[in-house]
């Protein structure tokens, strides 16, 4: 018996392997080729380390230690904070970081930013001479240096979310030992969002002007300097209250009704229980609303101002629920001459909305308009309508001194101008 022959096996099909090695190495190049698309594309929506481009706008969004400038108005201070963090990073002594957070940018309208590029750059400015102060000066016990980080959180702090959650992941980070974060600029929804989120996340915050009640906790973990506005609408209710004790003593509301503004809503809400629980008498079950932010809000105040000077409608005292860029616009519109002859509410030759009292029964309004807010006192007895400003009164003539009314701050005019006064505060 003959064995059959060994046949060896046939050797595997080659185009197999070629075939998986060509698979491979398209995925390879697919994959190369999509991260180096990323790539770019982060790379131009990058701004500076920290910093990108968020949002409808393309706003620079994020963290900065001055390297990074969000606006023109603040290039001057960013060179200064950036100089003062390098120079603590190169100390060799311990130091921890605070970052300064509120909307600094803009998409080109004032709509979702009231405060206004001087102002955010006088509150940045704040910041650093606060810097300064604690690395620089004694008195302050054995502290570490300060860095300071500049937080844009874009138009409104619409950006909030990706703003709030680079700031938690520094939080306790060896590298950028952010402690604390302050400002937050006014009291928005968006604010209120960004306090929650910080809050939770265990991150101390100081507000600088916000003053909208929802903001409090019974623990704290967020401290302001301005305070609550339920404080401030209730003892300006008791101030009213007091004045209301002759019985002729007329009082009305003018409040903003714009969604999402924590801070005019707990002006009017606070001011309405205030009043209820002092019994004021006011005109009005529902004042005179109007929305701010839209091109219709001059001329809405305008026509408030026409119906409150009517002698049918004259008021000793207004309360405005609002912030003071609509306030200068009432203002203007009390104050502003008629176009053919003199208004009851023209400041000349007929008495003004603000120079005439309950005593001097001349026709026109006798109105003092009352705001709360922690701000001195506005603008100057000349016929131009004061600017609210951040910095220290000016007054263009010699007038009677500023006679605060805790919360709000009360000016009282000269008698050569009528014995009545105008009460204004910065919101």
């Amino acid at each position: 018996m003959t064995r059959p022959a060994l046949v060896p096996p046939a050797p595997p099909s080659r185009w197999r392997l070629w075939t998986v090695l060509g698979l491979v190495l398209a995925v390879a190049v697919a994959v190369g080729t999509v991260r180096l698309v990323d790539a770019r594309r982060e790379s131009a929506r990058t701004c500076s380390e920290g910093v990108v481009k968020r949002g409808p706008g393309d706003e620079c969004v994020g963290v900065t230690d001055g390297r990074f400038v969000f606006s023109e108005a603040l290039r001057e201070v960013s060179e200064k904070i950036r100089a003062e963090n390098r120079r603590v990073a190169e100390s060799g002594e311990d130091w921890v970081a605070v970052a300064y957070t509120e909307p600094m940018t803009r998409r080109g309208d004032t709509a979702g930013n009231d405060r206004g590029p001087d102002v955010v750059r006088q509150a940045v400015e704040g910041a650093y001479l606060a810097q300064m102060e604690l690395n620089h000066q004694g008195g302050h016990g054995r502290t570490p240096q300060i860095k300071l980080l500049l937080a844009n959180s874009g138009q409104g702090g619409e950006q909030w979310r990706p703003l709030v959650d680079q700031l938690i992941g520094m939080k306790g980070d060896g590298d950028h030992r952010l402690v604390a974060v302050a400002g937050f600029g006014q009291s928005l929804a968006t604010t209120e969002s960004a306090v929650r989120a910080l809050r939770g996340a265990g991150v101390p915050m100081v507000g600088s002007t916000v003053a909208a009640d929802r903001l409090a906790t019974p623990r704290p973990t967020f401290f302001r300097v301005s305070s609550p506005n339920r404080d401030q609408a209730s003892i300006a209710a008791d101030y009213l209250k007091r004045r209301q004790r002759d019985p002729g003593y007329r009082i009305d509301v003018i409040k903003d009704i714009k969604d999402d503004d924590a801070y005019n809503e707990s002006l009017d809400e606070d001011f309405e229980r205030a009043a209820a629980a002092e019994k004021l008498r006011l005109e009005t079950a529902d004042g005179y609303p109007f929305v701010s932010g839209s091109s219709s809000a001059a001329t809405a105040l305008a026509t408030i101002a026409e119906t409150v000077c009517r002698p049918e409608r004259r008021l000793d005292a207004v309360y405005f629920a609002g912030r003071g860029r609509e306030l200068k616009l009432l203002v203007e519109a009390l104050t502003a001459p008629a176009a053919t002859a003199p208004s009851p509410c023209s400041p000349a030759p007929a008495p003004s909305a603000c120079s005439t009292t309950r005593r001097s029964r001349a026709p026109g309004p006798s109105a003092a308009t009352y705001w709360t807010a922690g701000a001195p006192p506005m603008g100057s007895r000349s016929s131009t309508p004061p600017t609210p400003t951040p910095t220290a009164p000016r007054r263009s003539t010699p007038a009677a001194p500023a006679t605060p009314i805790r919360p709000s701050a009360r000016r009282t005019t000269s008698p050569s101008a009528g014995t009545g006064n105008c009460s204004a505060a910065r919101p």
